[in-house]
């Protein structure tokens, strides 16, 4: 286990979700991280406010629940590229 793993948060702040990933680090070793959560793509870096980087102060009207997320309409698709006339 890398340091950057063992520094992952326990849930995501928007949802509580349980699986976050480690998405990037600075390129100057240990000055942040970047983080998403596996089910609501909540992304986000360590060095925000902890009103964006921990559950416990996430703001009520931005909190999701998993039936929020599941019930989501789905991300719009790309559209094809046009034909050029």
């Amino acid at each position: 286990m890398t340091a950057q793993e063992s520094t992952v948060p326990e849930m995501c702040p928007r949802c509580a979700h349980e699986t976050v990933e480690h998405l990037a680090s600075s390129p100057l070793a240990g000055v942040w991280e970047v983080y998403r959560c596996d089910l609501c793509n909540y992304t986000w870096r360590d060095t925000e406010p902890e009103s964006r980087t921990r559950r416990s102060r996430f703001p009520d009207a931005y909190r999701l629940t998993r039936r929020d997320v599941e019930q989501a309409p789905p991300y719009p698709g790309v559209p094809p590229l046009r034909d050029g006339t």
